[in-house]
């Protein structure tokens, strides 16, 4: 994507298990993701949509969409980062992050 222009994902369920999707800063997947996995241990979890709240960690947090039931799909609308580089993306769902993530890049050509 080009840096600062707008940006629409849409994203869609179509598997029998819930997926979300979070863009984080760069270098900042694994700390992420990690954070959500500690979050299956604690009731509500999945009310948070397995996004992480504490400060440290929500910092590192570009986008996130809400936890997808089966079938379900949102549309992410946002602004590219000004700056560019890799931009990770990844399912925070319990035990999806090491298989279910990839990059977003952005340019500024």
């Amino acid at each position: 994507v080009k840096a600062g222009e707008p940006v629409e994902i849409r994203f869609i369920n179509p598997t029998n298990m819930p997926h979300n999707m979070l863009i984080t800063k760069p270098g900042a997947m694994e700390t992420v993701a990690k954070a959500a996995q500690k979050m299956a241990a604690q009731a509500g979890a999945a009310d948070r949509d397995y996004v992480p709240q504490e400060p440290s960690i929500a910092s590192k947090i570009l986008h996130a969409s809400r936890l997808l039931d089966p079938k379900q799909e949102q549309t992410l609308r946002f602004t590219a980062p000004k700056s560019s580089g890799d931009y990770p993306y990844v399912c925070t769902f319990p035990g999806h992050w090491r298989t279910m993530n990839g990059v977003m890049k952005v340019t500024s050509e």
